[in-house]
């Protein structure tokens, strides 16, 4: 082949692009290291490196050897991105991103789901399903207990 891209690359495993890499001419490597690493199941090989994508391994040896300038001749980082609003964009530049991403639009930034909330609902779940609240963190703790104590009361009955 002339060209191969690999998308979701960074969450593929090393030994799975080989043959990819064996039969192109060039290979065009798409993802996201910071997102969902490759699965590997086996602690042996992840003791091994196994649980590192290439598209990581390249990215982390690219800024170690070579200056910022040769690094962007084969690293591209895409910061406008298209799926998120503004509060949850924040929140992942925050902790993942070092407030790199920016909105691709007003539109996008302020989006919203549409969602009529029921006022039957334990009031929990109307607060995380206002969509208002673009991001909920639920403490889900004692749920393991709340579920044990209903069993309990639903076998003695």
């Amino acid at each position: 082949f002339d060209v191969c891209i690999v998308d979701e690359a960074g969450q593929i495993t090393e030994p799975s692009i080989l043959q990819v890499l064996l039969l192109a001419k060039r290979t065009i490597l798409v993802g996201d290291s910071k997102q969902l690493p490759p699965l590997v199941q086996s602690s042996l090989a992840s003791h091994f490196g196994m649980d590192i994508s290439l598209i990581a391994r390249l990215s982390t040896e690219y800024s170690q050897l070579y200056n910022i300038q040769e690094k962007n001749q084969y690293i591209c980082n895409l910061s406008i991105q298209y799926r998120m609003n503004q509060s949850i964009m924040d929140l992942a530049n925050y902790l993942i991103y070092n407030n790199m991403l920016q909105a691709a639009s007003p539109s996008i930034a302020n989006a919203q789901l549409r969602l009529q909330v029921s006022t039957s609902l334990p009031q929990w779940l109307q607060v995380t399903l206002q969509p208002s609240n673009a991001i909920v963190f639920l403490n889900t703790d004692d749920c393991l207990s709340t579920m044990n104590k209903e069993s309990s009361k639903s076998e003695t009955t």
